[in-house]
């Protein structure tokens, strides 16, 4: 058979895999109620640049001037800062008081060896973290108090971080590691995340805390900004090679460039070079807009989402607010979408679909400023009331650490807290507790493949559905093309494990061999014990989304995330979403409640000797009978999972749970569910049905 004629038969064959959607759509311009649709996005026509939007000309006529931008009232006024709500300020003066406890943690030569050693980053970044968590803690109560004891430990702190070797951190320190070394080096020229954020962390310290640094400490204020232009705003524009630079939607471009901006437009001396660094501030921030795809979803995850959107955000605030509306960046067409990809993936409270790095409980609370600013400014009042429930939830709950929740916690953006508790109506609005999270009835994001599904619009209730095709290329990712969440009444139960503690394994040639990364541990099928592949050349083909009023449906073409050993000619996955409707597969009892069907359709090129789809469970799976296992839910329900159980047959494995950083999100186990074709089954073409509904228990 010629190569063409081969194609044409595989393409018949995924024809036949295939089943019909009523309203079949790769992208759609279907305009509806948004609070049903968060999004049903397609490639934007837009080309539009943020240096367009911001042209120099502009940048010149509106930056301003050396030290004249003052957000906010320095260090003793009272009238000010009294106007801070409450439960902020006894949270942060709570924190300022535990760290007063202890002493400055020491950064120590063998702590930093243990990357090189060991591939640990924990043993220097931890107390590295702590010293800027504290710093932020004194210099916030010193504003909040006035009290002089505040003042001296925030002029402690100062020195201590002016003192470091280096702000960058050795997970960070390429150049250094280039050359072999492995001690802090005092000449090392490199502009990373954390050095960045410390830059701006000293930045805004100097400027709330004003003249009464010097009058504690006469020299400290040409100190810290000899260390902030040594370090940070002199290597940014000497070079334009940085890796973080190259186009792409890497959540470190906009990360940096927000602390750029602050720096220089807090502590820039020269107006000439502060137009200078705006501007490349914006063309840099092009590259990242550039790599973002058009439907705004963020292919690093949610968690991410506050260091890509979130940052973008906080450079376009820094951007407007500096120039009193000059420079207007929420203009750009993409800004809109991706301020609403967040809500989007929401599942419910705390929870959120976690694909690719990060956690399906993110405790981002803090931070929701970020969110509800960029709601108002986009003319998105949903996304604003998100953000005000997100903040009251969180300002009422149990933190996922276990511990009443901080607004000063491990890596904390001393900006965006004092956006936050100077933004008085917000903190009102905060405390009334009034506002209500978006919970869309469905989004879809055609670009990156990425789909949520719920039973009705504005609930929590009932079954709750997050798909994705995509691919195995993606800044952060996880091999888990075609993988999946079902939820129930806003809890995960089928759900995607997140990622383990940062080591050198995380973005090292091993990172594939950690199990969170594996397809084996998302929510995906092996043949053979084959598991997909990693790199962009694995990923999702043919995806076709089908909206309707009573049934949604997604199809995935998956057989192009697996390596060719695996035998796959072709494997379609369809996802099948009901409302009040049935959903049955062959076989099933009639039923007219919600239910959520996965099916596969497969042909390889021999039969194989072992098929198997593994499941992960946040709670004990238990078997109800043959092709049938329960999930225990909350408020009396139960998710309930069919398949056919003359031709599968399950097993269930505990997972324990060493790492921390999961083990605060799932406690101390989570679940593996191994559906296991039998003989009967295992054949070079066939069907499998997955049916998930709820249960009053």
């Amino acid at each position: 058979m010629t190569s063409d004629g081969a194609d044409a038969s595989k393409s018949q064959l995924r024809a036949n895999l295939r089943s019909p959607g009523p309203l079949a759509m790769q992208s759609s311009s279907e305009t509806t109620n948004l609070r049903d649709h968060a999004a049903i996005a397609g490639p934007s026509s837009s080309g539009r640049t943020l240096a367009a939007i911001l042209p120099l000309e502009r940048i010149a006529a509106t930056a301003p001037h050396p030290g004249l931008w003052q957000p906010y009232a320095v260090m003793g006024d009272r009238k000010y800062w009294n106007q801070v709500d409450p439960g902020s300020r006894i949270n942060i003066l709570r924190s300022a008081e535990q760290y007063s406890e202890g002493r400055w943690p020491p950064l120590l030569a063998s702590d930093y060896l243990c990357y090189a050693r060991s591939g640990e980053r924990a043993p220097y970044e931890e107390p590295y973290l702590a010293r800027r968590s504290m710093l932020i803690a004194y210099a916030l109560a010193a504003v909040l108090t006035g009290d002089e004891a505040w003042l001296e430990r925030s002029v402690d702190g100062i020195m201590q971080v002016c003192e470091e070797t280096s702000w960058v951190v050795p997970a960070h320190a390429s150049s250094s590691i280039g050359r072999r070394m492995r001690v802090p080096d005092p000449q090392l020229r490199t502009v990373d995340i954390f050095g960045a954020e410390t830059a701006a962390t000293l930045a805004w310290i100097d400027r709330i805390l004003g003249d009464r640094l010097d009058d504690t400490a006469p020299g400290i204020r040409d100190r810290i900004h000899g260390e902030v232009e040594r370090r940070i705003l002199e290597p940014f524009l000497a070079s334009s090679e940085w890796r973080w630079l190259r186009a792409g939607a890497n959540n470190w471009n906009p990360w940096i460039h927000a602390n750029i901006l602050t720096c220089t437009l807090l502590l820039g001396r020269d107006h000439e070079v502060i137009i200078q660094t705006i501007a490349r501030c914006v063309e840099g921030l092009d590259k990242f807009l550039i790599g973002y795809k058009d439907d705004g979803a963020c292919e690093e995850g949610p968690t991410y989402w506050w260091r890509a959107a979130g940052s973008l955000g906080d450079c376009l605030a820094l951007l407007h607010d500096a120039t009193d509306g000059g420079l207007n960046g929420y203009q750009h067409p993409l800004v809109a979408p991706m301020t609403r990809f967040l809500p989007a993936v929401h599942i419910g409270g705390p929870w959120y679909s976690n694909f690719a790095d990060g956690s399906a409980r993110p405790d981002r609370g803090a931070d929701a400023h970020v969110l509800y600013l960029l709601g108002r400014r986009t003319n998105q009042p949903d996304v604003s009331e998100h953000a005000l429930a997100m903040a009251s939830a969180w300002a009422r709950s149990e933190s996922v650490y276990g511990s009443p929740p901080t607004i000063v916690g491990r890596l904390t953006s001393i900006g965006r807290v004092l956006a936050s508790i100077t933004d008085f109506e917000f903190q009102a609005e905060v405390e009334r507790g009034n506002s209500g999270y978006m919970l869309p009835r469905r989004a879809w994001y055609s670009e990156n493949q990425i789909l949520t599904l719920r039973e009705r619009s504005g609930s929590t209730d009932g079954l709750f559905l997050a798909a994705k095709g995509g691919g195995n290329g993606d800044s952060h990712n996880h091999n888990d093309v075609g993988s999946f969440i079902v939820g129930l009444d806003g809890r995960p139960l089928i759900v995607d494990v997140g990622v383990e503690r940062y080591t050198a394994k995380t973005f090292g040639p091993e990172r594939y061999d950690i199990w969170t990364m594996q397809s084996s541990s998302h929510n995906l099928p092996e043949v053979d014990g084959v598991q997909q592949g990693s790199g962009p050349e694995f990923h999702a083909s043919n995806v076709v989304y089908s909206p309707g009023e009573t049934e949604d449906r997604l199809v995935v073409d998956i057989d192009g995330a697996y390596p060719k050993r695996a035998g796959m000619v072709a494997w379609t996955r369809t996802f099948r979403f009901c409302r009040l409707a049935p959903c049955r597969a062959v076989g099933d009892p009639e039923s007219s409640t919600a239910a959520i069907r996965v099916e596969d359709s497969w042909s390889l090129n021999g039969s194989p000797t072992s098929l198997v789809w593994h499941l992960m469970c946040a709670v004990r799976p238990k078997v109800r009978g043959r092709g049938r296992i329960g999930f225990q839910g909350s408020a009396g329900r139960s998710l309930e999972l069919d398949f056919d159980g003359s031709r599968f047959k399950s097993e269930i494995d505990e997972v324990a749970l060493q790492d921390p950083q999961l083990r605060r999100v799932w406690g101390e186990k989570l679940f593996r569910i191994r559906i296991i074709a039998l003989e009967n089954a295992r054949s070079m073409s066939g069907v499998v049905s997955m049916g998930f509904r709820s249960s009053e228990v």
